[in-house]
């Protein structure tokens, strides 16, 4: 154990010894990070070909508005922060970009004075120390993340951090969903005791979702609450998961059933993180997008509608616009319904997840990302929608076509009829009378969890890619 216990602290948590401000690397000695361009002609094929099958998505061929040549992507770009040390990120030479936050906004709560500052844009990353010095106050902070993050994004965080004369520890924790586990919590909780973190101190999360989940739970818990601030580095955690305030951990029976409602003091999300982030989780995170179009927002639908091909193609500035109206319509949700009450508006953001949640579970949180999950989801509520609430059938069209565009999957593995309506008995939402199905009539309104007659969910789940067997739904 080092003079402050925290390298077998982090050891303990699974993810090496523990890295400070002092001793963190220079930016230049790390490889460049990979990345992929999203391949314009594969895009755009696919486009082509689901916009021929879709009427409604024929508007889907026409040429982006604004679109430049040659790609975003392609071009070389760094990582700016503060007048430190530049790494390059893509391409062959190096060039700076103007650090500049373009899209800023507070999430405030009637009745109380907390509130969450929202920045989001190139640049958001180098406001962390900024952030933290001016939403918490904090002079120190525990830098929560995994390996791979902190060997992309660590050294950026901790520069910025230093320079605002924020002293950090960092803390390491596992990839991905295999994070949220109580023993991890535990192994959390153990780390910060051994790091000395107290209560004029701060958490900061640096990764995605499950990052975020973790270290937003171990923020609320220890010595009863201490403050946090979200850096979410994916599409889904810098579009929907680090804003609202929900922090949990996945248990044997079910997916977030041990949380907290504990809200970020500061979300800042910086599409340049994006661009280190694999296709496939890219795309998930897209999902999470079209959730929130399709639940509370039609604008936001309409606005993806005509964006796909660009979003679909990586364009950095299509997707920094989705993170920053996606944070937009979340908060308005969060704004009117913090905690999630019965039948509030926040539980429209639960479509697509009664199914989503289950197959996580049933497949034991490894086959599926979150977001595709959800794209399952959201196409049986959306079949179950049609059947049960009305949704018309072109709308039910256009959102298959634009999870098409995305290349979400359209069929779930072959996992057996029983085991997903066991699995969706544990839901969160389910109540006196069983399962809950959040529906919607039409794109942007989607309704409160409400029972829907077992036949339809037979079908819809049959129909999603489901083995048939003998049960009750």
């Amino acid at each position: 154990m080092g003079s402050r216990g925290v390298p077998d602290a982090a050891r303990a948590l699974g993810g090496g010894d523990a890295a400070g401000s002092r001793r963190a690397p220079a930016l230049g000695a790390r490889r460049e990070p990979r990345h992929r361009h999203g391949r314009p002609r594969r895009v755009a094929a696919r486009v082509a070909a689901v916009a021929r099958r879709c009427r409604r998505a024929r508007h889907l061929l026409a040429p982006h508005r604004g679109a430049r040549a040659p790609h975003p992507l392609a071009q070389p770009r760094t990582v700016a922060h503060q007048g430190a040390a530049r790494a390059p990120v893509g391409g062959r030479r190096a060039r700076r970009y103007t650090a500049r936050v373009i899209h800023a906004f507070d999430l405030a709560f009637p009745g109380r004075p907390a509130r969450t500052h929202v920045r989001a844009g190139r640049g958001a990353l180098v406001a962390l120390g900024a952030a933290v010095r001016a939403t918490t106050g904090a002079r120190r902070v525990a830098l929560v993340t995994d390996a791979r993050v902190d060997a992309l994004w660590g050294d950026v965080a901790r520069r910025v951090l230093a320079r605002a004369g924020v002293a950090c520890v960092t803390l390491r924790v596992p990839r991905g969903e295999a994070a949220k586990r109580p023993a991890h919590l535990a192994a959390l909780w153990e780390a910060l005791a051994a790091a000395d973190l107290g209560r004029r101190d701060a958490v900061v999360a640096l990764g995605g979702g499950a990052v975020g989940d973790l270290a937003g739970l171990a923020a609320a818990t220890w010595l009863r609450g201490v403050p946090w601030i979200a850096a979410p580095t994916t599409l889904l955690a810098q579009a929907d998961a680090a804003l609202g305030g929900k922090t949990a951990v996945d248990l044997g029976a079910g997916k977030n059933l041990a949380g907290a409602f504990h809200q970020p003091a500061a979300v800042l999300a910086d599409p340049e993180a994006l661009v280190t982030l694999p296709d496939r989780a890219l795309r998930a995170g897209l999902a999470e997008v079209v959730k929130k179009g399709m639940a509370v927002d039609a604008a936001l639908f309409r606005w993806l509608e005509r964006h796909a091909a660009a979003l679909a193609a990586r364009r950095a500035d299509a997707l920094e616009g989705a993170v920053a109206r996606a944070l937009r319509a979340k908060a308005r949700v969060v704004r009117a319904d913090e905690r999630e009450r019965e039948g509030g508006p926040r539980t429209a953001l639960n479509f697509g997840h009664t199914l989503g949640h289950a197959l996580e579970a049933a497949l034991g949180y490894r086959r599926l990302l979150h977001g595709e999950a959800v794209a399952l989801g959201m196409r049986a509520a959306a079949a179950l929608s049609e059947r049960a609430a009305g949704l018309p059938a072109r709308d039910r069209a256009r959102l298959e076509a634009l999870l098409d565009v995305f290349a979400l999957p359209r069929r779930m593995p072959p996992l057996p009829l029983a085991a997903l309506v066991a699995a969706m008995a544990r839901d969160k939402k389910r109540g006196a009378r069983g399962v809950r199905w959040v529906l919607t009539p039409r794109i942007g309104h989607a309704s409160v969890p409400r029972p829907v007659d077992g036949r339809l969910v037979r079908a819809a789940l049959l129909e999603a890619g489901a083995r048939a067997t003998r049960v009750r739904t």
